[in-house]
């Protein structure tokens, strides 16, 4: 009986061995690399989006607080 158990455990700790394997080398192939990149360009292309955005709500919140409009920008430049 304590033959066929530690058989188990072995083939058991194998295969949970091959499986964490196979997930650590996934990210390592052609493919897997190739779809990181992608990522973080996605994740850098939303982040330079949200920045922008951010930037322009902060300009329009602080043309509101000074009072100042885009008209009174044109006017300014003599137009």
């Amino acid at each position: 009986m304590k033959k066929a158990f530690w058989f188990a455990a072995g083939v058991g700790a194998g295969l949970y061995a091959a499986l964490r394997g196979r997930r650590f080398a996934g990210p390592l192939t052609a493919d897997g690399m190739k779809d990181r990149a992608k990522a973080a360009a996605h994740g850098l292309r939303m982040l330079r989006d949200e920045a922008a955005q951010g930037m322009a709500d902060r300009e329009a919140e602080l043309r509101e607080w000074f009072g100042v409009t885009r008209q009174d920008d044109e006017n300014e430049d003599g137009k």
